[in-house]
Order: structure tokens, then C-alpha cells, then sequence
């Protein structure tokens, strides 16, 4: 029975063949190797741009909700009081005055004769 082709070719050098399936394996190895790091790579990308795209709609959201309140009629007549002193016909604009500022009751300062590290070091020195 005959050898296949392949095998005749190399009939003598199988150090060769297995420096060549070595060589394969370390080929493969590496593609397998740079497609992880790859897919690692962009999958941190997706989990950055994700939470970034979370931020935009919560500042969207807060935004809109600031033009809500911007946009509407009871806050145009207060700006329009506050900075102009302007108020719509048949409107009673009734201003309160400050409350009296309260001020609080002074402590008793206690005024002593001898300075306070005199009190300390007769402190330290009881038994």
C-alpha cells in the first residue's frame, strides 16, 4: 500500500510538520486572541455610549421640564410684576412686608480673672 502524496513529500522531515502545525496553532491562537480584545473593546464602548445616552435624556428631561415652566402664564406675570412692576388690568397685587428680623438672646459671657490655660494646668496637676 502506497502513501498519500502529501506524506511522501515530506516522507522524511516530520520535524517539519510539526513545526508547521505549531506555527498553526500559535496562528490561530493569536486571531482568537485579537478578536477578544476586540470584542472587550467595543463592548466598553456600547457601556460608555449607553450611559452617556442616559445622561443626555436625563438633562433632556430636565430641560423640557424647565421650558414647561418657563413657557407658562403664571410665570410670565411674575417676571413681569417682579421685573417691571407690571400688572395685568383687574389684578390685585397685594405685597406683604419682611417679617421682623429676630434676634436671638445674647448669652452671658462669663469674665474671668485668670487667663484659661491657668484653669487647664491647675486641672492637670489635681490628683
Amino acid at each position: 500500500m502506497t502513501a498519500p502524496r502529501w506524506l511522501r513529500l515530506l516522507s522524511g522531515r516530520p520535524s517539519l510538520m510539526l513545526l508547521l502545525g505549531v506555527a498553526f496553532l500559535v496562528f490561530v491562537a493569536i486571531t482568537f486572541a485579537n478578536l477578544a480584545i476586540e470584542r472587550s473593546t467595543a463592548q466598553a464602548d456600547f457601556d460608555q455610549a449607553k450611559a452617556r445616552l442616559g445622561q443626555a435624556e436625563a438633562q433632556n428631561a430636565r430641560l423640557q421640564y424647565e421650558l414647561g415652566q418657563v413657557e407658562g402664564e403664571q410665570q410670565l406675570l411674575y417676571w413681569a410684576y417682579r421685573l417691571f412692576g407690571v400688572a395685568p388690568s383687574g389684578m390685585k397685587v397685594i405685597e406683604g412686608q419682611p417679617a421682623p428680623a429676630v434676634t436671638p438672646p445674647v448669652a452671658a459671657v462669663e469674665t474671668r480673672s485668670q487667663p484659661f490655660w491657668i484653669n487647664w494646668w491647675q486641672r492637670l496637676r489635681q490628683p
